[in-house]
């Protein structure tokens, strides 16, 4: 089962581009800019650090004292400053390297990009409705609704088509009231879940493995496609840049097409969605 970590190592054993990794030395409230870390000499200034989820662009560092110190900028690249705990892992990125946030960022890009070509069929079953409800919200996870049922508390095995409903905005509307001790069964279509963390329940995607390597191609194509406009700007200024971007390009080709040949893998596994679906319009 693929889950964000596997996905965002996949990456980067395409870009072949790893952060290293050190030990923060001391509790970190969200203001200070002096981080003390195990070994400061594997983040020279211009570097990227990244700890938990907040990204921090490292001055300059100073190895005298005892543990070494980095001086900081909080909060980079749009992250917010947070409190971290003394022994966190430290992953240090050079200035241009695609860090774990930014990977997660276009994982999570790329799962919405899956949708509507390829859809998750979804089965959601409400709790027991009111006595006199004549409608009913559709869940949230669902995009396109097939079909609406009625499960009776006596047989809950079985669920009875409702023949006919109507669907207004996010809304299921009945041509009579629902009785009562029943529960209603939403059958449909939506976008694949987001996880929430790297590994376990919250980590695991709910992609088909034949659609993983349209997803693995477009996280590739955005870090080459960051790659190719840093190196365009910067190239003269950053021989890091240059060695870590000229590399990509010659590789694995372009970021148009590696979306090209994502969108291929991922239509490739579309099939006609039924007539009988019908999209529902979620209001801001």
């Amino acid at each position: 089962m693929a889950t964000r970590l596997s996905v965002r190592d996949e990456v980067r054993s395409v870009i072949n581009q790893w952060p290293d990794v050190v030990a923060l030395a001391e509790d970190l409230d969200t203001v200070e800019t002096v981080v003390d870390v195990a070994d400061a000499t594997l983040a020279p200034g211009g570097s990227i650090i990244e700890i938990d989820s907040e990204l921090m662009r490292v001055r300059s560092i100073d190895t005298v004292p005892t543990p070494d110190t980095l001086i900081v900028r909080r909060g980079d690249r749009g992250t917010t400053a947070a409190t971290h705990s003394n022994g966190a892992s430290i992953r240090i990125y050079g200035p241009h390297d695609p860090t774990d946030t930014q990977l997660n960022r276009w994982i999570r890009d790329g799962i919405d990009w899956l949708y509507p070509t390829l859809v998750r069929d979804i089965w959601d079953t409400t709790d027991e409705t009111e006595l006199n409800v004549l409608n009913y919200p559709v869940p949230a996870a669902i995009h396109l609704l097939e079909e609406v049922l009625l499960r009776d508390d006596s047989d809950p095995a079985r669920d009875h088509p409702i023949r006919k409903w109507t669907l207004i905005d996010e809304d299921v509307w009945f041509p009579a009231a629902l009785p009562e001790g029943r529960m209603l069964t939403f059958h449909g279509r939506g976008k694949f879940t987001q996880p929430t963390t790297d590994t376990g329940m919250g980590g695991t995607l709910d992609v088909p493995n034949e659609v993983l390597a349209a997803l693995h191609l477009y996280v590739v194509a955005q870090v080459v496609k960051q790659q190719e406009i840093m190196r365009s700007r910067f190239v003269d200024m950053s021989a890091l840049l240059e060695s870590r971007a000229g590399n990509i390009p010659d590789l694995i080709g372009s970021s148009r097409d590696l979306l090209r040949q994502a969108a291929a893998l991922r239509d490739a596994q579309a099939s006609p969605r039924p007539w009988r679906l019908r999209a529902i319009t979620r209001r801001p």
